[in-house]
C-alpha cells in the first residue's frame, strides 16, 4: 500500500473529525469555505513546503482497485476528484486539477491517478483532500451514487459512512510513492 502524496507533511493539515475544522474555515475576503459545525471526514495532505508548492503533484492508489468515479464531482467545492473502490471500502481523492483515470478502470497500487488541485473555481490552497468511506454512500434522488456525499453537521453520519485514514494507514503498512521533483 502506498501513501497518496509524496512528499507530504509528516501530520495532515486537517485531520478527520479536526476539531479547528469544525470551528469553520474562512476563505478571501472573510466569505465562509465552511462554515462553523460541519465535520471533516478526511484527512488534508499538502507538501511539506505550504501553501501551492504542492500544486500539479501526483497523486497515487494507495492500492489496487476499480475506479467507480472520476471527473467533476457536482455541488461543494469538491472540484475533480477519483473514487477507488479497494476491496471492502471506497478511497476518494479529491480537489484534483487533472484526472488520469476512467470510470471502470483498473488501477494498481502507486499508480499515478490524477494530480493536486485546488478545488471547484480554486476555492482553496492547493491540497489533496483524501477519506476513506467504508461503507458506499447514499443515492441521489435521480439514483446515482452521490460520491460527492458530505454529511456536514451529522456526525454519527460521519462515523458510519467513514474511518480515519490516519488510523487506517496505521494499520497497514504504508510506502511511500515514487518522489515528486519540481521541473
Amino acid at each position: 500500500m502506498y501513501y497518496p502524496i509524496n512528499p507530504r507533511r509528516p501530520r495532515p493539515d486537517v485531520r478527520y473529525l479536526d476539531p479547528n475544522y469544525f470551528l469553520g474555515i474562512k476563505g478571501a475576503g472573510g466569505r465562509w469555505l465552511v462554515p462553523p459545525g460541519h465535520w471533516h471526514t478526511g484527512v488534508d495532505f499538502n507538501h511539506p513546503d505550504g501553501m501551492d508548492s504542492d500544486l500539479g503533484q501526483p497523486v497515487h492508489a494507495i492500492e489496487a482497485g476499480t475506479v467507480v468515479f472520476a471527473g467533476l464531482l457536482p455541488g461543494r467545492s469538491w472540484g475533480n476528484g477519483v473514487v477507488i473502490q479497494h476491496g471492502n471500502y471506497y478511497a476518494r481523492y479529491m480537489h484534483l486539477r487533472d484526472v488520469r483515470v476512467s470510470v471502470g478502470q483498473r488501477v494498481e497500487a502507486g499508480q499515478r491517478i490524477g494530480t493536486v488541485g485546488k478545488g471547484y473555481n480554486n476555492a482553496y490552497t492547493a491540497h489533496l483532500h483524501f477519506d476513506v468511506m467504508v461503507k458506499r454512500p447514499p443515492r441521489r434522488k435521480d439514483g446515482t451514487t452521490d460520491w460527492g456525499y458530505w454529511p456536514g453537521t451529522d456526525l454519527a453520519a460521519v462515523k458510519e459512512y467513514f474511518t480515519d485514514p490516519v488510523a487506517f494507514f496505521a494499520a497497514n503498512k504504508m510506502q511511500e510513492p515514487p518522489a515528486w521533483r519540481r521541473t
